[in-house]
C-alpha cells in the first residue's frame, strides 16, 4: 500500500527497518526499539484516515482486545502508543508467516501442517471467551525461530462481550 507520501525512517523511538506488510488502512514494519534495542513489529498507519475517531477507535480496539490474550500462540502486544499524533501498535517481531512458507517450499509436510493447525487451534479456542478472529489465513499465522505457530492481526475481530 502507498499511502501518496513518504515514511520516516524514523518514528519517536524506533528505527524503521523495512516494510513488512500492509492491508486496509495499515501497515506493519519491522523496527528496532530504540529504548531497549530490540526488534519488534510496529503496526501503524501513515494515513489522513488515522485522524478519523472511527478509524483510531477501531485501531485502539484492535490493540486492547490483542493484549487481554497472553498465550504461546498469539502475537504478544507490548504498546499502543502514538508519536507525533500517528497511532502505532508495539508487537513481538517474528521472521515470517506461513504464508511465506508456503511461498518459499511449497506443500508443507503433513505432520507439520497438523502441528501448526493444532497450535492455531488453541490460540484460537483461547480468544474465543472474548472475540472471534475472523481473519484466520496465511499472513496472519506467523512463525518463530523454532517454526512455532503465533496468531495475529486481530483488526478485523469482533469482541463478545454482552453476548451469550
Amino acid at each position: 500500500m502507498d499511502f501518496g507520501f513518504p515514511v520516516p525512517s524514523k518514528f519517536c523511538d524506533y528505527q524503521l527497518i523495512e516494510k513488512l506488510g500492509s492491508g486496509g488502512q495499515a501497515a506493519v514494519y519491522k523496527a528496532v526499539d530504540l529504548s531497549l534495542d530490540r526488534v519488534v513489529a510496529l503496526k501503524t498507519i501513515f494515513h489522513p484516515s488515522f485522524k478519523h475517531p472511527d478509524v483510531y477507535d477501531v485501531f485502539q480496539a484492535e490493540a486492547r482486545l490483542a493484549a487481554q490474550l497472553s498465550h504461546t500462540n498469539v502475537t504478544h502486544i507490548n504498546k499502543f502508543s502514538e508519536c507525533d499524533g500517528v497511532p502505532y501498535i508495539d508487537m513481538d517481531f517474528f521472521p515470517g508467516s506461513l504464508a511465506d512458507r508456503i511461498d518459499q517450499h511449497g506443500r508443507i509436510p503433513y505432520e507439520d501442517a497438523v502441528k501448526i493447525a493444532l497450535q492455531v487451534c488453541d490460540a484460537l479456542s483461547h480468544a474465543h471467551p472474548l472475540m472471534v478472529h475472523r481473519d484466520i489465513k496465511p499472513h496472519n499465522i506467523l512463525l518463530d525461530n523454532e517454526g512455532v505457530a503465533k496468531v495475529s492481526d486481530f483488526g478485523l475481530a469482533r469482541a463478545l462481550q454482552g453476548t451469550n
